[in-house]
């Protein structure tokens, strides 16, 4: 099964969750940071907030998520190389993936043909693992 990559919206009613139960927010600019760095899909909005509230904080509901908090648990989750993280690096090795995401990634999108092969393999890729 795969799962659709969250909205923006979707990632704050996910994150409210975790205020309602702990009182612990997360402001719109900290959203608006994970939201940036992970264009919302699924593993990576989550293991940000877990990054942040597990082990930046400590598990400390009462204190303050801020956004130098996001920056550091997104780039702690790629120090560590987690297995999704791995699992992505390698795929970009290859030739067809590398053709859609490198234009992504460089700023030069110019939009994408989705009847193309390349395409569809490279969304599977970043869909399911």
């Amino acid at each position: 099964m795969t799962l659709r990559n969250f909205t923006k919206q979707e990632i704050t009613v996910l994150y409210s969750q975790h205020a309602g139960h702990t009182g612990q927010k997360f402001s719109s600019e900290v959203i608006e940071k994970i939201w940036c760095h992970t264009q919302g899909q699924p593993w990576l909005a989550n293991a940000a907030a877990a990054e942040i509230v597990e082990e930046i904080l400590g598990n400390s509901f009462s204190e303050a998520v801020l956004p130098g908090h996001a920056d550091q648990a997104l780039q702690n989750i790629i120090l560590r190389r987690d297995t999704h993280i791995d699992s992505l690096l390698e795929r970009l090795k290859e030739e067809r993936v590398r053709r859609i995401v490198y234009p992504v990634i460089v700023g030069k999108d110019t939009g994408f043909n989705e009847t193309d092969d390349d395409y569809h393999s490279t969304i599977k890729f970043f869909y399911v693992d």
